[in-house]
This record gives C-alpha cells, structure tokens and sequence, in this order.
C-alpha cells in the first residue's frame, strides 16, 4: 500500500513537471506567434498608405456629398491624411500625392506613366488607345509624341504661331469695340473661345473658323460636355456597372454619342484640309497634312479616303498599333487630342485672368502701366521679357486655377514603389497639383491673387515656388503645347489690356468661386463693362 502511495506519487510529480513543460512550451509558442503577427503587422503598417474607411461597392465616395469636385475633396483629404492617401472611387484603386518630391518622383518613373486603363472613360476618351494625351507609354507612342513635337511645336513652328496668336488679338479687339461703343454688360466668353481655338485649329489645318460657324459650336458644345464628364469622381468612371441602369445608360450614351459627333467633326475638318491641297503641297501645310503625307509614305497602296472612311467604332474596337506608323484612327485621335486640350484649357484659364483683373482693379492699373511703359510698338512675343508682371499675373492665375488640378490620372504598369510604398499593378495616381500649388508652408495666403509671389528677390523662397509650380505638369507626360499656350495667355492679355479698360459691372458681383461641376475649376458665367483706353498710339486693329 505504501508502495503504491509512494508510486503514485512519483507519477504525480512526473505528470506535473510534464505539464509545467508543455505549458511552458505553448506559452513560447504563443509568444513567438504574437512576436511574428506584430512584426508582420508593423511592417504591413509600414507600407500602408493611410486614408479613409472605404464602404462596400462605394468606396470612398460617401466622403464627396459636399464637394462635387474631386480635386477640393482630395485637397481637405490630404489635411487629414497626409501628402499621399489612399482612396477608394467605387472600384478603382487610387493613391492621391500632393507632397512635391513624390509627384516629381512619379512624373520620373516609368512603372507609373501609363494611363488609367481601369477607369471608365479612358477607352472612350482615347479612341481605343490611338491618342498621346490618355494611351499608354508604348514605342508607337513614343513616335506619336516626337512626330508631332517636331512638326508643331519647334521653335519655327511657335513663330509661325505668334503670327496666328496676334492675327487672333486683333480681330478680339475689333469684337470688343462694339462692346465698348455700347456701354453695356457684356459675357466674352464666345469672344476668347473661338479667339484660342482658332489659333490652334489654324495651326493645325491653316484655317479659322467664323465667329458663327455652326460646327464651331457643335464642337465646342461636346467639349464642354466631355470635359465634365471625365470628372475622376463622376459616378459612371468610378462605377461602370450603373451605365446599365436606366438614367444611367441615357447619359452614358449621350457622352458615347458626343465623342462619336466630334470623331465624325474631325473627320469633316480632315477632309476638307485634304481636299484644299495636291499631294506635292501637303509638306508646306499645317501639321494635319503634314502627319498624313508621313503616313502615305509609310503605307503601301494609301489613297486620301482611307484616312477619312474609318468610323469612330471600328477605331474604338480594334486594337491598337503599337509599332512606329501613323494609322488613319491614330491621325484623327491625336487632332482630336490636340484640339480639345490646346483650346478647352487656354480659354478658361483666359476667362480667369480676365475675371481676375476685373476684381482686382489696382493689379489690372499696375499691368496698363506696365505696357504703357514696355510696348510702344507693335506687339510680340519677345515683349514678354519686359513685362514681368503681366507674366506673374498669368503664372498666379495658373496656380490658382490649374486646368488640370489633378493632372490626367497616371496608372502603375507593374508592381511598383513610391516613396516607401508599395504600389500594386492597375493601381490609379491622380497628382494634387491644385493642393500642391496652394500649400500654406510654401505659399503665403495661398488663397488669395498675388501676383508679387513670382516677382520675390528671396532665392529660396524662389526655388521652393518653382518646385511647387506645376500647372503643365511635368516629365515625360507633361503637356506638349505648354509653349504655345503660355504664348498665346501673354498675347491675348497684353493686346486686350492695351486697349481696354474691364470693369465689374455693380449690380452683378463677381463671383470667384468656380462651377461646382466638372473635374477642372471653371469660372461661373460672368458679364464686364468694357471700355477703350487706347490712346494716339494704341489704336485698336482695324
């Protein structure tokens, strides 16, 4: 009996110290499960982007019932969460970046240079990846964007150009006399589209349009419609499964059947260039003949009709060429690219300028005293040098309102990197260049018109400005026509600030703050008096 007491005790202490151990080993194996979750953790935290809870099919939508601008949401966004965040638009993955270095870092890189592929419009924007503005980066591409730089954008091509900008000028300011002989409220508007889209349209097909020409309006009109709809916060972008739903679909089809109407437009203007000159003229033509005489010599068998017959749906279903040829589909979306980006943004940013000075009558007097002193003779470009502060009043005007305050959204090409981020493949980069250019620590009252900012003496304060400048974006998918749309902002405004006095008419205020529609920061409709000030020798152009 004794023996068993003490056996069985000897099993006990046995048994005990076999638990003792297995506790003991469960307790580090769970120590070093909770070590390996933390460490696992804390690096996925430091990959993370940080941004707002995203909700089921919505996403991050729910946070712009207030702002229907995606680029002053994303500005009140980045207060919150930083100078990158990530967000949520329905079912597209999107990174915002407003921090300098790092947009400079994605204009460099070359994983995140293509284009959003995975949001809705692009396809329809880019006719089936046949224009430069919204396709990808691709060897075709490439040649697509040198071609068309070296036969539009050189410096012989930009002095040819000065010469339509002040052709322009003049006829503005013939159209403003009668405004001015009328002494009433006028809405210029109409004046400063078809003065900027012919600038661009005669450089491109060596012809104007009239100030009542039918199918300038019907080609404005789509743009306009365009351009709103490719808000990169629009529901149909964000959400293409809600295209299918009544209400919907008719809208989706309207913006379908708009980029159809300015496909066949171009098609219009293409034919009757083609018709004006024989094959052995076409290299001294602007640049539309110029691009088809370089694709006839490319194609075996080519006739003129072929650029003509191709109809914007095969364009759109048919794959794209990616070696280094100009196709009939590629022609037409490339003029189309060049016509809606060169007009649609100089003209808004010109109502802006004008709408800027009209407020702020002290700045207008700085800049009539200004050209007073500097142009005595007939203007030109080269004038610009001597007239720093009208050239601070365009720079200003620009960073206040970017016509592209988000850029044209990027998209990673690969599995990538920013920064200390991991960035996957598809996934959206919309630039905050509008946040950028309004940051308060590079910025003094970064709301407010001051045009001084760009004429400060301090040399970092110089250099940080210009790293925070970006209104044509930057790297290799900054804007081409960046020249050529400075150019022609500086000779509307001097010619026009010249000659007339614009004022505020009393019983309609002013209001500088922009339609709450749209994806870029457009100018509510507004009427000015206008009056001659023109002297002896500042006659107006008859």
């Amino acid at each position: 009996m004794k023996w068993t007491q003490s056996f069985d005790l000897d099993n006990v202490v046995i048994l005990d110290s076999w638990r003792w151990s297995a506790n003991l080993l469960t307790v580090a194996l769970i120590c070093l499960l909770l070590v390996t979750i933390i460490l696992v953790y804390l690096q996925q935290m430091k990959d993370h982007i940080p941004g707002p809870t995203s909700l089921p099919l919505i996403g991050s939508l729910y946070l712009f019932r207030s702002e229907r601008q995606l680029h002053v949401a994303c500005n009140k966004l980045c207060k919150l969460f930083g100078p990158i965040f990530r967000l949520q638009l329905g079912s597209i993955n999107a990174v915002v970046v407003t921090n300098a270095k790092l947009i400079s870092e994605v204009q460099r890189k070359q994983e995140l240079s293509g284009r959003a592929s995975t949001m809705g419009f692009t396809r329809l924007i880019n006719n089936g990846g046949k224009d430069i503005a919204f396709s990808d980066v691709s060897s075709g591409w490439k040649f697509h964007r040198k071609f068309v730089h070296a036969n539009m954008f050189q410096r012989r091509h930009l002095q040819q150009a000065e010469s339509y900008i002040l052709t322009e000028a003049d006829v503005l300011c013939r159209d403003f006399l009668q405004y001015a002989d009328s002494r009433k409220p006028i809405d210029c508007k109409w004046n400063l589209i078809v003065a900027v889209t012919n600038v661009v349209f005669t450089t491109l097909f060596g012809k104007r349009f009239t100030y009542d020409d039918p199918k300038l309006v019907e080609w404005t009109n789509g743009s306009e419609l365009l351009l709103k709809s490719l808000s990169s916060g629009g529901l149909l972008h964000c959400m293409p499964w809600l295209r299918g739903l009544p209400g919907f679909s008719q809208k989706w089809n309207q913006v379908v059947k708009c980029q159809e109407n300015n496909w066949n437009l171009m098609g219009q203007f293409l034919k009757e260039k083609l018709d004006s000159n024989s094959h052995d003229e076409l290299n001294n033509t602007p640049l539309a003949a110029r691009m088809v005489s370089a694709a006839m010599q490319q194609m075996e068998n080519a006739d003129y009709e072929s650029f003509l017959k191709v109809t914007y749906r095969e364009s759109l279903n048919s794959d794209n060429d990616p070696t280094e040829t100009l196709q009939p589909a590629q022609i037409r979306s490339i003029l189309m690219d060049l016509l809606g980006a060169g007009s649609d943004t100089t003209t808004h940013t010109m109502r802006w300028l004008v709408a800027l000075l009209v407020k702020h009558s002290d700045i207008q007097e700085r800049v009539f005293t200004e050209l007073d002193e500097a142009i005595t003779g007939e203007l030109t470009a080269a004038h610009r040098s001597v007239t720093p502060f009208l050239d601070a009043v365009i720079q200003e005007t620009l960073r206040l309102y970017p016509a592209a305050p988000l850029s044209v959204p990027h998209s990673a090409t690969t599995n990538t990197s920013l920064g200390s981020y991991s960035i996957p493949k598809d996934t959206v980069v919309l630039l905050n260049l509008y946040g950028m250019m309004r940051d308060p620590n590079v910025w003094v009252k970064p709301d407010t018109f001051d045009p001084d900012r760009f004429l400060s003496t301090d040399s970092i304060q110089k250099k940080l400005q210009q790293q925070h400048f970006m209104p044509f974006s930057a790297g290799v998918r900054a804007c081409m026509g960046k020249h050529l749309a400075q150019m022609t902002l500086y000779l509307l405004a001097a010619k026009l600030f010249k000659t007339y006095r614009m004022e505020e008419v009393l019983e309609e205020p002013l209001d500088l703050e922009p339609q709450e529609d749209g994806e870029a920061p457009v100018a509510k409709p507004y009427r000015i008096l206008i009056s001659k000030r023109c002297s002896s020798e500042n006659k107006v152009a008859s």
